[in-house]
């Protein structure tokens, strides 16, 4: 009975150990899903971020964020034939195509507003535009965009100093020395050349890279 006994709780201890080990593999193996899935996959609040949320310095840091996690599962695709990182493949490469989608109407609008008398440029238009150049199509007719808008804008303003001249008549329209061709013309060059240096400095901040941090 001794015996018997002794060999029941030998196997009892074996099972238990063989249990233990399995939770303790099984547990090991739930931190590495959960901690695979933490590195490539957008937590909901990221989500929500790319799908809804207005465009800020926050969303373009998420964008950015898919563009480094659909990198790197395609790395890992060269020695890792793995479905779950093609999964996570078409998953990234759909929410960029929804998040530079979003960035270039929202480009859209901003170079819209450049036209205005009040347009201005922030940090936030700036690293947008630089982020846009993730997808070559959309940044090019962003730029095709941002060309429109300021050629309708120079125009506004040359035919506003041509004919009423600047607040309250000051200074007088152009056209009032149309009688004297050479002032006439001098005047037309001065404002275009003011102009064109105006646009070059907007240009210019508009493609400047800034510093991380800050959404203007």
């Amino acid at each position: 009975r001794v015996k018997a006994a002794h060999a029941t709780t030998s196997q009892i201890v074996r099972v238990t150990e063989q249990l233990q080990r399995k939770e303790t593999e099984s547990s090991a193996h739930q931190a590495l899903v959960s901690e695979f899935l933490a590195h490539f996959r957008l937590t909901q609040g990221e989500m929500q971020i790319l799908k809804s949320e207005p465009i800020s310095q926050q969303y373009l840091e998420v964008l950015a964020r898919v563009g480094d996690i659909q990198s790197q599962c395609r790395q890992l695709l060269r020695v890792h034939h793995k479905t779950a990182l093609m999964d996570l493949v078409d998953e990234t490469s759909s929410l960029q195509e929804t998040g530079y989608d979003r960035l270039y109407r929202w480009l859209q609008l901003q170079c819209a507003h450049l036209g205005s008398e009040d347009g201005e440029v922030t940090a936030l238009v700036r690293k947008g535009i630089a982020a846009l150049k993730g997808r070559a199509a959309l940044y090019k007719v962003c730029l095709e965009d941002l060309g429109s808008s300021r050629r309708q804008s120079v125009l506004k303003r040359f035919m506003t100093a041509l004919t009423k001249g600047g607040p309250g008549g000051v200074p007088r329209p152009i056209e009032i020395h149309a009688h004297e061709p050479l002032r006439y013309v001098g005047d037309m060059l001065a404002w275009l050349h003011q102009a064109l240096a105006s646009e070059r400095e907007l240009l210019g901040s508009l493609f400047t890279s800034s510093a991380p941090g800050g959404d203007g």
